[in-house]
């Protein structure tokens, strides 16, 4: 799995999360999300379901994400917002600081991976 971490400088600085997308409140398509994660990390994936839907509460604002489950295809990491990155597996996810709102969707994220 390809996790991601944030500048240091700026809110959750230096927290390792999974590579999102900003969304405008639209319901996601497929090929739009592909295409601006592709923006975004330089790689290219294939959306296959969507996991769940988390909302998160932090002090100045409120969020509401989809996670989806993608499937690397080609490419090369090359990011755009993210200080570092690293391919890493399930298993290893807990030796990273992840900011509280990817610890929402870990359990659907197993099971899924399990399938």
């Amino acid at each position: 799995m390809l996790v991601v971490q944030r500048q240091l400088e700026g809110f959750l600085g230096g927290l390792w999360e999974f590579p999102a997308i900003p969304a405008d409140g639209r319901p996601t398509v497929a090929e739009d999300f592909e295409k601006k994660l592709k923006a975004e990390t330089g790689l290219t994936v294939s959306m296959e379901r969507q996991l769940t839907r988390i909302r998160h509460a932090y002090t100045h604002f409120k969020l509401t994400g989809d996670v989806f489950l993608c499937r690397y295809s080609a490419g090369r990491v090359r990011l755009n917002s993210a200080r570092s990155h690293r391919w890493i597996s399930f298993g290893t996810l807990s030796d990273l600081p992840l900011h509280k709102a990817n610890h929402k969707f870990l359990d659907v994220l197993e099971l899924a991976l399990g399938e």
